[in-house]
């Protein structure tokens, strides 16, 4: 029997959120620098335009060593890069701000910006489970040949075929193989940003933070 403290979700603060940004922000633009780099191209041609926010003083535990960004193949590069772009865009919807190749200066809204209420960011969360979910779904379906003699996997497809998901302006059934694996990585980004922020016992990047459960829910998909 689990016998630990039980609490209520406590979401994090605003300001917390805030800092964090400027740290994503800052992992999102280093990460397109190094992809331009290596495709001898200039970032301000790369389709991801967020600039650097300049100084981050909160959460720099979270940004990413060059050492190991040099170390990443190109593949792991590109999905890096998508999963932490999910995780900025999130943050933007979090302060209201629809346009992340624009952000707003994050480091000046803490305790300031409009800020999306605890009940948001948990229904939030069960959208982006049910969406990730759907495509990973998706994923097992064109990927290997004997998933449609899994019953399991037949009775969730019934499930699955209920989740509206758009993969760049295509339906998830018949977008590309490599736009359903990077808008997953967003996805699962934009998961991980959102739980963060929904449960202050999480910590950022904690093993487990993306699962997705089989057999999840449809309801509220589409709201």
């Amino acid at each position: 029997m689990d016998t630990g403290e039980v609490r209520a979700l406590n979401a994090r603060s605003a300001d917390d959120a805030a800092g964090m940004a400027v740290a994503v922000q800052a992992n999102v633009a280093q990460l397109r620098i190094a992809q331009t780099k290596r495709a001898g191209a200039e970032p301000q041609t790369h389709n991801i335009r967020t600039p650097s926010p300049g100084p981050v003083k909160h959460f720099r535990q979270t940004l990413i060593d060059w050492k190991i960004i040099k170390s990443y193949t190109h593949q792991e590069l590109t999905l890096r890069l998508h999963e932490i772009w999910g995780q900025f865009c999130l943050f933007c919807w979090l302060f209201h701000h629809g346009r992340p190749h624009d952000p707003p200066p994050f480091a000046a809204l803490a305790g300031r910006g409009e800020f999306r209420c605890p009940a948001e960011i948990f229904n939030k969360c069960g959208d982006l489970e049910r969406g990730l979910w759907r495509m990973r779904h998706e994923q097992r379906l064109r990927a290997d040949p004997q998933a449609n003699q899994d019953p399991e996997f037949v009775k969730e497809a019934e499930v699955a075929l209920d989740i509206p998901v758009m993969v760049y302006g295509q339906n998830v059934r018949v977008c590309g193989n490599e736009d359903l694996l990077r808008a997953s990585c967003e996805f699962a980004g934009m998961l991980a940003a959102a739980r963060w922020t929904s449960d202050d016992r999480l910590a950022w990047g904690q093993e487990g933070i993306m699962d997705v459960r089989a057999g999840v829910s449809t309801q509220g998909a589409g709201d």
